[in-house]
Order: structure tokens, then sequence, then C-alpha cells
């Protein structure tokens, strides 16, 4: 490690601390609310018998941040006064994605002081200072496993891509990715492939083992099969394709099983998602094929690695844009990995639409900069449409380059001809 990556090191201790402090207990009111009904449902019940409460619809890591915040706060009152310290709790997984950043950074030889200009972007901080939600928490987990999986560590990947599906059901959208760098290293041999099952199963035994010790897995199956349709409209305030498509119309009420050439909006939203994601994943073909010959042996190009971290910023943001049913916050996660490839690359202008988008989106909702309601209303940025076509841009933006990178060159262990 250098000198410089052991600096930020300490500047991020000393930023999440001061959070601790100054963090405020504000954010989206709904969300807070549901917050603490459920910590004090995990307290009353115990958590292995949390999901007896059919309102609890996140998935157990989450409960066990609820379940330790709940044991520092006893009374209802210290919960509800003390919400700074649960969003601090947050925070942490936002300042633990940027250490993996500035690691990652040192290890490619840049400077990694770029990765604060990261977590200085209203885009990354947004989601947990304002917002008062949890999607830091499998956006890092998620990105640790990619930055692994360049690494050539993939038990450490697949424990932390685990760990993210723990947390949320949208970590769901980097399997593609990571399933495909993970392929050939454990399809080396029979032995790679029963350590890495075997793997597999003590994470998810040690990640949900006090639900399966209170014999409450249905319950927790019950979450993660109810994600899908738990909002069946056509848009939950998430500024994508459908505000393009269907302007002027109230899409939070507007159902998605209308249908248009006797195909659901719905279906018609996953049928371009699935073929985006095709999209992004083709120019990966040459880097997977050469794993395969080297049985995972050579060291990933400057351009595979470019391609990998600007094909995880574009997962999330294909699943965002195209399907119904979509949060403001859902392409959150394409955040770090923007700002990633874009400082390996020097691209920088990705890194601010990206940003730019995911900030607008979620400020449109709940309007926590605090200005005056007229410029939210006047102001174009606050206008869906125009939040959709910045998004729009960014992806065009991301697979122009996509496709430019992976055809400078031929073989991806090697330097592109100049």
């Amino acid at each position: 490690m250098s000198k410089s990556f052991k600096l930020v090191c300490l500047v991020l201790i000393i930023i999440t601390v001061a959070a601790f402090f100054l963090m405020t207990p504000t954010g989206h009111d709904g969300d807070l609310q549901c917050w603490l009904r459920w910590i004090k449902s995990v307290r009353d019940t115990g958590l292995g018998l949390a999901y007896t409460n059919d309102e609890i619809a996140y998935h157990p890591f989450y409960l066990y941040i609820m379940w330790l915040y709940g044991k520092f706060y006893l009374t209802d009152y210290s919960l509800e006064n003390h919400l700074n310290i649960l969003k601090s709790m947050i925070f942490f997984f936002d300042i633990a994605g940027i250490a993996v950043l500035a690691w990652f950074f040192d290890k490619r030889k840049i400077s990694p002081w770029l990765a604060l200009i990261v977590l200085l972007s209203p885009g990354y901080f947004y989601n947990t200072v304002y917002w008062g939600q949890v999607d830091s928490v499998y956006t890092t987990f998620c990105f640790a496993a990619v930055v692994f999986a360049i690494m050539k560590k993939p038990y450490l990947s697949l424990i932390c891509f685990l760990f993210g599906f723990c947390m949320k059901l949208q970590a769901i959208v980097f399997l593609p990715l990571l399933g495909l760098m993970w392929l050939p290293f454990f399809t080396i041999s029979i032995k790679e492939f029963t350590k890495g099952i075997i793997t597999m199963v003590i994470t998810i035994i040690f990640l949900i083992f006090p639900f399966i010790y209170s014999e409450q897995v249905s319950g927790l199956w019950r979450v993660i099969t109810g994600a899908v349709n738990f909002f069946p409209v056509v848009s939950m305030r998430g500024d994508n394709i459908w505000y393009l498509l269907l302007p002027g119309k109230d899409l939070s009420h507007y159902p998605d099983n209308m249908e248009f050439l006797n195909i659901t909006y719905k279906n018609w939203g996953f049928l371009l998602y699935v073929t985006s994601v095709i999209a992004v994943l083709f120019p990966l073909r040459k880097s997977l094929l050469q794993l395969f010959r080297e049985k995972y042996k050579f060291r990933f190009s400057d351009e595979t690695v470019a391609l990998i971290l600007l094909g995880g910023s574009l997962l999330p943001m294909v699943f965002f844009f195209f399907n119904t049913q979509m949060h403001e916050r859902y392409a959150h996660a394409a955040v770090i990995f923007s700002g990633a490839f874009s400082f390996v690359t020097r691209k920088t202008i990705y890194f601010i639409l990206v940003s730019a988008a995911v900030m607008l989106n979620q400020d449109v909702v709940i309007h926590a900069l605090n200005m005056p309601e007229s410029w939210y209303r006047n102001i174009p940025l606050y206008n869906e449409q125009v939040i959709a076509v910045i998004y729009l841009v960014s992806m065009i933006y991301g697979f122009y380059w996509l496709y430019r990178i992976s055809h400078s060159y031929n073989l991806p262990g090697q330097i592109p001809n100049q």
C-alpha cells in the first residue's frame, strides 16, 4: 500500500467519525417511519422471527443493522430520536465503497485521492445522507465483488456478491457480469467447482442462520419472491424511458399491464432490458475467451478493466431505464462504477452525467436541497423528461465507449496498437 492510500484511509476514518456527530436525522419521511416500525418489530419479536411481520420487505443484512441499532437504543423515544446514528451506520458503507475504490486505484497506479471526488459527488452520497435509504450497502458489496474478480480473487468476489444480495435484490443485476468472470475459474477443475459451491453454501448459511434456526426461511423466501410486482405501475418516480414514451401521464398510478401490440408495457420493458444486457456483455467476449484459454492466469489489461467497469455502470442503468416499476433510487449503483471507469480512462464527463442524473431524480421527489418550490417547478433540470434524457445521453455515451474500447485491441491481455 502506498503512502497516499494510507492517508486517504485516514481521511475516510475521520469523515466516518465526523458523520456520527454531524449526520442529520432527516430524510424521506415514509422510509424513515418504515425503518422505525421494522426496528421495533425486530426488537419485540427477535431477529430470527422478524419475517413473521409481513410488512418487513428487505433482505436479512439490513435487519442485522436494524437489530444492532435497536441494541443501542432500547426505548421507542431513543429509537425515534437517534435516526442520525442509523443513517451514519449506513454511511459507513458509503465510505467503505470509496475505500475499495481508493485501494483499486492504488493497485492500478492511479492516485487514490481521486476516489474522494466520487465521495463528494452528490449522486453518490445523496441516497444515504439526504434520503435516508440504504442502496449504498449492496452497491459497496457488488463493487467489491467486481474489483476482487478483476484482481482474480474469485472466492472473495463470490462472498461479497452474496453479501450484497443479502442486502437487496437489485444486486442481481451484476450477476451476469460476475458470473461470466467467475465461470472460467470455477470450471478449471472439479476441485475448484466444488470449492466454489462449498464457499457459496457456507456463506448463505452464515447470512441467513438466524432464520434457519427459527424456521423462518419461508418468510425470507416470501420477501425475495414478493419484490417483483410489489408496485405494478409503469414507474415509481424513476425518470426512465417511460417518461419519454408516455409524456403527460402520472406513471406512478398507471398500470404496467397496459398493452402495446398485444405485449404489456412490463414485458416490453423486460425485453428491452435483456437486449441491453446482452449488448453490455458482448464486448467482453474476447476477454472471456482468453480467460478460458489461459485458465485465469493472464493479467487483465487496462482496456479489459475499463470494459468491466463501464459494463458495471451500464448494467444498473439499463435495468433502471427500461424496466417498469422502477423507483428513483435504482440507478444508484451506477455512480461508483462510472467514477471508477471515468478516472481509469480520464473520461470524466461520463461520471458527471451519471452522478447528475441519479442526484436529480432523487431530489425531484423529496426536495431535500430545500430550494424554493418555484425552482423545482420551473428549472428544466427538474423535469422528468429532461432527467430521462440525461440518463439516455449517459447510456449512449457509455455504449459508445464500450464498443470503441472493445474494438481498439485484438486480445484482452495485450496493449492495443496505436
